[in-house]
């Protein structure tokens, strides 16, 4: 027997994540909830549908740095983006510019899938590895939850898309794991800002360090 669908997960004041397909349901979930976005994202093949620890708590410091940008404008990139729900957000939360992109080809077609489901234009979605995208675009706010040992090597990279006052939020690490990520975290040039334990997981914030 499958598990039920989740009905909604609340995020912060301002969005909620639900798996509900029906047009119907659907509707009643945002009369439940006026004063939030909501965010339909069936359980697919790819990664991110919000029950996740690493996605729910990727999803709260999403908003949280949306709230320190100005209402339309900043910028977000979406590194190893699986369902595509966090540049679903970044777009509801204001960000007027969002590139997103996965290694796994489903995971990008599931992705547009959503970004359709939902309504939500002007996002740049597509295939590519982090280790050899050619970029030279800075952004304000980059997420990436993805494994702990691709973090690793690939935050001497990822310091290279984000602007000199930008934002990283990092998840997809065990607690074991996050001494080391922290370690090269602060190695590549960021300073961390908070992090969350929640269950074997870990995520964080980071800003650019200054000097």
């Amino acid at each position: 027997m499958s598990a039920p669908k989740s009905e909604a997960i609340l995020i912060r004041d301002r969005l909620v994540i639900s798996q509900l397909e029906d047009e119907e349901d659907v509707e009643k979930l945002k009369a439940k909830y006026p004063d939030r976005d909501v965010i339909v994202i069936p359980a697919e093949m790819a990664f991110g549908t919000g029950d996740h620890p690493t996605t729910a708590t990727c999803l709260r410091r999403l908003v949280d740095c949306s709230r320190e940008q100005e209402s339309e404008g900043w910028s977000f990139l979406d590194l190893g983006t699986g369902s595509g729900v966090l540049a679903i957000a970044a777009r509801l939360l204001g960000a007027g510019e969002v590139q997103a992109f996965d290694f796994d080809a489903k995971a990008v077609e599931v992705a547009a899938l959503n970004i359709e489901r939902n309504g939500v234009a002007d996002i740049a979605m597509f295939e590519d590895d982090v280790f050899t995208w050619e970029n030279e675009k800075k952004f304000k706010v980059v997420a990436a939850n993805l494994f702990a040992a691709v973090l690793i090597e690939a935050l001497p990279l990822i310091r290279k898309w984000i602007e000199r006052d930008g934002r990283l939020i990092l998840s997809g690490i065990l607690v074991e794991q996050w001494p080391e990520v922290e370690k090269k975290a602060l190695k590549s040039g960021f300073e961390l800002l908070s992090h969350t334990k929640k269950g074997k997981w870990v995520t964080a914030t980071f800003d650019v360090a200054r000097g």
